[in-house]
C-alpha cells in the first residue's frame, strides 16, 4: 500500500469510527431519557443528525479515492500472484534439474535457499494486499450503506408538504352551508304568522262586531257570533 493509500484509509476509517458514534448516541437518544426536557434532547438530536450528515458527506467524497486505492491493492495482489507462480515454477525446475543430475547439490542448496525465501516473501506480501483489499471493499460497503446527504436533506421538504397539504386542502374546500336563517328571510313567516294568531272579527246576533272566542259571545252572554 502506497503512503497516499494510507493516509486516505485512515482519514476513512476515523471518519467511519465517527459516524458509529454519532449512529450509537442518535439510537439512545431514540431509546429515551427520562427527566430530561423534550426540547433540550431535541436540540441535542438535531446536533448529532448535523454532524452525521457532514461525516456521511466527507465519506463520499473519499469514494472515489477509496476505489482508486482498491484497484490498486488488486492489481498489486494479481502482480505478487504471477511472480509467484513464477517463483514456485523456477523451484520446481530447479528440482527437476538437480533429479536428472544437471545441477549438484552445491548449486541446488544455494538456489533452493533463494528461491524459498523469495516465496516466502511473496506469500506475506501477498497475505498484505488481500487484507487491503478485504478493508477497501468493506469501507466501500459502508459508504455506500449510508444515506445520501441530499437524499437526507430532500425528506424534510417532503415532509412539510405532507404536513401542508391537509391545510392547504381545508382551506380551499367550500364551506358547509350555514342553518342560521337570515332575518330577512324570517320576517315573511313572522308576518304571516302574526296575521294567523290575529282576533278574528265576527258578526254577531245583536249588530254589534265581536272577536272569536269559539264562535259565541263573551263568557256568560247569550248572544251568538259567527265569521262574516
Amino acid at each position: 500500500m502506497s503512503r497516499k493509500s494510507r493516509a486516505n484509509l485512515s482519514a476513512v476509517e476515523k471518519l467511519i469510527e465517527q459516524r458509529r458514534l454519532f449512529q450509537e448516541w442518535l439510537t439512545k437518544l431514540d431509546q429515551g431519557i427520562d427527566g430530561m426536557p423534550a426540547h433540550v434532547v431535541e436540540r441535542v438530536r438535531n446536533d448529532y443528525r448535523a454532524r452525521l450528515t457532514e461525516v456521511t458527506a466527507e465519506l463520499a467524497e473519499h469514494e472515489d479515492a477509496v476505489r482508486q486505492a482498491l484497484g490498486d491493492a488488486q492489481a498489486r495482489h494479481d502482480g505478487l500472484e504471477k511472480q509467484q507462480t513464477a517463483g514456485k515454477d523456477e523451484l520446481a525446475e530447479l528440482r527437476l534439474r538437480r533429479h536428472v543430475g544437471e545441477v549438484d547439490d552445491a548449486r541446488f542448496k544455494e538456489a533452493n535457499t533463494r528461491l524459498k525465501a523469495t516465496l516466502d516473501e511473496l506469500g506475506k506480501e501477498l497475505a498484505a494486499s488481500l487484507r487491503d483489499i478485504e478493508r477497501y471493499e468493506e469501507i466501500l460497503d459502508l459508504v455506500a450503506a449510508a444515506p445520501h446527504p441530499a437524499a437526507a436533506s430532500a425528506e424534510a421538504p417532503e415532509s412539510a408538504e405532507a404536513v401542508a397539504a391537509p391545510a392547504a386542502e381545508s382551506a380551499t374546500t367550500p364551506a358547509e352551508p350555514s342553518t342560521v336563517t337570515s332575518c330577512s328571510s324570517r320576517r315573511p313567516r313572522v308576518a304571516s304568522f302574526l296575521a294567523s294568531t290575529a282576533a278574528t272579527v265576527l258578526q254577531c246576533d245583536d249588530g254589534r262586531a265581536g272577536e272569536d272566542s269559539g264562535r259565541w259571545g263573551p263568557a256568560g252572554s247569550s248572544r251568538r257570533c259567527w265569521a262574516p
